[in-house]
C-alpha cells in the first residue's frame, strides 16, 4: 500500500492536469482561417519565396489580411492564365567575345556594375550562375560551354530566375511553343557577327520561311506570334546562327 498509493495519486494528478490542458487548449485555441486553406490551394506550394515571404503559408496569411496581393505569387494557378514555360535568350555562351578579363565577385550582377558586364554583347549573358543560385528547385546548371541550361523535368516556372538575371535574359514562351529566339540583341546584323556568332544577325530568313507568317523583325529583334506559329519548325533548320532554337 505505501507503494501503490503514490502510484494512484500520480496517476490522479496526471489525468486532472491533462482535463485541464485539454480544456484550456479547446478554451484558447487560434482557429485557423478557412479563406487562408483556399488561398494555399490556388498557389504551386513551391515555397520559393519569390513573393517575398517565406513560404506559401506565410503569403497566404499576408493575402488574407490584405498585405499582399495574389499576383505577387509567380506560382500562382490562375484559369485565366496561360501555361508558359521559361527560356533562356542566350546562346552566345564562349563563342560571344570578350571586351576584358573580369576579376572580381564572380556573380553577373557584379560583373554587369563595371562597364555593362565582361561581354562584347551588350546584353548577352555572363553566365556565373545567378539564375543557378536563385533556383530553388536545382533545375538550372551552366554547361561546358558556360550556357545557362534549364531542367524542364525539375523546373517549378515560380520565376526567380527572371528576377535575378540583371541582363534579362531569361523569358516565359507558352508551354505549347515548339521554337523560341535565343537572341534579342537590337544591334544591326554585321555588329552583332563582330563579336558573336549565334547571335541574330536580322538576315530575314526565318521570316521567308514561315508559310504561317508567325515571325516579324521588330525593332531589329525577331520576334514570334505564337498564336499563329503552328510548330512546323522550319524556321530552326533555315536559321544559319541557330538563334531560332527548338524546345520541347
Amino acid at each position: 500500500m505505501e507503494i501503490l498509493l503514490p502510484i494512484l495519486i500520480m496517476f490522479g494528478l496526471g489525468i486532472f492536469f491533462a482535463g485541464i490542458l485539454a480544456f484550456l487548449s479547446n478554451k484558447f485555441a487560434v482557429k485557423e482561417d478557412e479563406r487562408i486553406t483556399q488561398v494555399l490551394k490556388t498557389l504551386s506550394g513551391a515555397n520559393c519565396g519569390a513573393c517575398g515571404y517565406p513560404g506559401c503559408s506565410a503569403f497566404a496569411a499576408a493575402v488574407v489580411s490584405g498585405k499582399a496581393l495574389m499576383h505577387s505569387c509567380t506560382g500562382v494557378k490562375r484559369s485565366s492564365d496561360a501555361p508558359t514555360k521559361i527560356v533562356v535568350l542566350c546562346g552566345g555562351g564562349h563563342e560571344s567575345q570578350k571586351k576584358y578579363d573580369y576579376k572580381g565577385y564572380e556573380d553577373c550582377r557584379s560583373d554587369s556594375i563595371l562597364m555593362g558586364g565582361d561581354k562584347e554583347c551588350p546584353v548577352g549573358c555572363m553566365g556565373w550562375g545567378d539564375c543557378r543560385q536563385a533556383c530553388t528547385a536545382g533545375a538550372i546548371k551552366i554547361d561546358n560551354n558556360n550556357l545557362v541550361v534549364i531542367d524542364r523535368d525539375l523546373c517549378i516556372n515560380c520565376g526567380l530566375c527572371i528576377s535575378v538575371c540583371p541582363k534579362q535574359k531569361i523569358a516565359t514562351v507558352p508551354k505549347t511553343a515548339k521554337v523560341f529566339v535565343k537572341c534579342n540583341n537590337p544591334m544591326k546584323g554585321t555588329d552583332v557577327n563582330k563579336f558573336c556568332k549565334r547571335g541574330c544577325i536580322k538576315c530575314g530568313i526565318c521570316v521567308k520561311t514561315c508559310t504561317s507568317e508567325a515571325i516579324k523583325i521588330i525593332d531589329n529583334i525577331a520576334v514570334i506570334d505564337y498564336a499563329k506559329c503552328t510548330g512546323c519548325r522550319a524556321c530552326s533548320k533555315k536559321c544559319p546562327t541557330k538563334v531560332l532554337a527548338e524546345i520541347d
